[in-house]
């Protein structure tokens, strides 16, 4: 997905506190590495509020960001749709189009 549209970077911040939060970003990084674009992952105390605040564009399900982050993309619906043509995706929004989502 990243690649195809030409993603400069992408950067994953998880939980700190969270369990398992370490041992999950080495997972992503085995996966990742020597990928372009470059891909880091980070470990944040303060992950909502990061992403809150950032300019980039952000990816996540959690409304409280969603609601207050500059720009966000819905990435699990375009990798479904990219991913698994024969999906059957049900919009429960009540909108045809997805105001503020890029």
């Amino acid at each position: 997905f990243f690649e195809r549209h030409r993603s400069a970077s992408v950067r994953w911040l998880l939980d700190r506190p969270v369990s398992n939060s370490g041992r999950l970003r080495g997972l992503i990084e085995e996966q990742v590495e020597g990928r372009r674009p470059k891909w880091t992952v980070e470990l944040s105390d303060h992950t909502d509020r990061r992403l809150r605040e950032s300019s980039a564009v952000v990816a996540t399900a959690d409304s409280a960001v969603l609601d207050r982050c500059k720009a966000w993309i819905n990435l699990a619906r375009h990798v479904v749709e990219e991913r698994i043509p024969a999906a059957w995706i049900v919009d429960l929004s009540g909108n045809s189009g997805a105001s503020g989502a890029l």
